[in-house]
């Protein structure tokens, strides 16, 4: 049985990576599991989590910065590439 807390730790993940839409968020535990109920308010919660946190980031990421160094490797001819996990 899938209780609320791993819900929300699957919500949690699927918004940190930043890899899908809300809609796409929402989709998760719905397939993965067949729970509709309750779901949305879990994500909506767990996206304003997420907007709130990021307007205490700096201007230039940790992300940033390491996109900047694939971009400065394949100026030097360096092949490299950044993995995004697919959804």
């Amino acid at each position: 049985m899938i209780d609320g807390a791993e819900i929300l730790r699957s919500a949690q993940a699927e918004v940190a990576v930043g890899a899908g839409s809300y809609g796409q968020v929402v989709q998760v535990p719905e397939e993965r599991w067949g729970i509709h109920e309750g779901v949305a308010e879990l994500v909506d919660g767990e996206f304003a989590r997420q907007l709130a946190e990021q307007e205490e980031w700096p201007e230039v990421t940790d992300c940033d910065r390491l996109t900047a160094a694939f971009r400065d490797l394949d100026v030097a001819g360096v092949k490299g590439r950044e993995q995004h996990q697919p959804r």
